[in-house]
């Protein structure tokens, strides 16, 4: 009996695939017990492991909220519904363009376009100047800039642009 319920839920993914039929019912049928606990094992390694690159950390959240942060390499985890998997590359320098925009393909050359509400700065003398700059971060902990801030790149812009107006 236990084989049958066993049996029932390795097809259940197939069946909820549409790929069941007579040949893996007649497969897992007739396998020894054996392979049958081999496949559910191996099954069960491919749900509950990940991979996180060099360039990464990964945050683990469990039903949404943060468990744990894994560094580079092969990590487990529970099953995909319970415990999810983000990888925030943390090496990678971000930018934040004031004052202007990069227009144009990634892979070739860009032009300017200048954004005036961001780059028009009146001075305590009553002039008008025009000031862009760019403002590079790496993420610090990943637990941080997931969770922390709403919208980091427009929080970063909007402090960059309130330090400058101070200078």
């Amino acid at each position: 009996q236990s084989g049958a319920v066993f049996i029932a839920l390795l097809q259940q993914p197939f069946a909820l695939l549409g790929v069941v039929g007579h040949e893996v019912h007649g497969f897992l049928q007739h396998q020894p017990r054996f392979a049958q606990g081999f496949l559910f094992l191996l099954l069960l390694a491919w749900l509950c492991t990940y991979r996180v690159l060099p360039d990464e950390q990964g945050v683990v959240l469990r039903f949404g909220e943060w468990v744990r942060t894994s560094t580079p390499g092969l990590n487990f985890k529970l099953p995909d519904p319970i415990e999810v998997v983000i990888k925030p590359k943390v090496t990678r320098v971000n930018r934040v363009d004031t004052g202007f925009r990069m227009v144009g393909p990634v892979n070739a050359p860009q032009s300017l376009r200048s954004v005036p509400e961001e780059a028009l700065m009146l001075t305590g003398d009553m002039n008008i100047l025009a000031i862009e700059f760019i403002v590079q971060y790496k993420i610090k902990s990943s637990r941080e800039y997931l969770f922390n801030v709403a919208d980091i790149d427009e929080t970063i812009g909007k402090a960059a642009e309130a330090s400058m107006r101070e200078v």
